[in-house]
């Protein structure tokens, strides 16, 4: 099963799982209901610049958006839903995103959280950002009631990220997500390089843009951590 996390390029390269914080993700598609802009770029977007990046990556990896930020009619019915209308879509969309997991020879009712991070490891994300997307993952999992094995924790913190957390409490940089194990209060030298990474222009060629969407998928990689 296709995906979007497959659309910038061809052939068999494997999707990158997304790794934004899970409330930032809900809060932004919240934030929509006021009115839903005929194209998502960051000018709409509240966040820090590594995290603007990060959602417009999620965003394209849920098939929620067009390569140059067109709105989706799956974004449209997901901002307009409430309850178990809106708990139907985001499972609809994690089942179909996370194609990788759902369709693998993993059993998923009796696996690890090892065998989980060997998974997204082969799907181009290692330590400390697997640990970020295999927790959205988990978390889209829990809210949208779909089952898994009870083994399947959130990998530890790495030490050296641990150290970057602040004693006070704030909200991370990825949008405050409260409800997520990960709270980080300085940017880590992979949100730098995101922060440094220019913005899409959907007015460049299609070369362009391809060579742009590459670029922003090894940089989300292992290559990409710098940690």
């Amino acid at each position: 099963m296709a995906n979007a996390g497959t659309e910038a390029a061809q052939g068999t390269k494997k999707p990158i799982p997304p790794y934004v914080a899970y409330k930032t993700f809900i809060n932004f598609v919240n934030g929509l209901k006021q009115g839903i802009p005929n194209r998502i770029d960051k000018s709409v977007m509240r966040l820090s610049g590594a995290a603007q990046s990060q959602l417009i990556y999620a965003l394209r990896f849920f098939d929620l958006i067009e390569a140059d930020g067109k709105p989706k009619e799956m974004l449209s019915r997901l901002v307009n839903s409430e309850g178990p209308e809106r708990k139907k879509l985001l499972k609809e969309m994690t089942l179909r995103a996370y194609d990788f997991v759902f369709s693998s020879t993993l059993d998923l009712n009796a696996a690890t959280s090892k065998q989980v991070e060997e998974l997204f490891g082969e799907h181009g994300v290692q330590g400390e950002t697997a640990r970020k997307a295999i927790s959205l993952f988990l978390l889209f999992a829990k809210e949208t009631e779909i089952k898994l094995s009870p083994h399947l924790k959130v990998p530890r913190t790495r030490r050296g990220a641990s150290r970057r957390r602040s004693s006070s409490g704030q909200n991370d940089q990825n949008g405050g997500d409260d409800s997520s194990p990960i709270v980080e209060t300085k940017l880590s030298w992979e949100q730098m390089l995101l922060s440094k990474f220019p913005s899409f222009d959907p007015n460049w060629p299609e070369e362009t843009q391809k060579r742009w969407f590459d670029s922003f998928e090894r940089l989300m990689g292992p290559k990409g951590e710098n940690e």
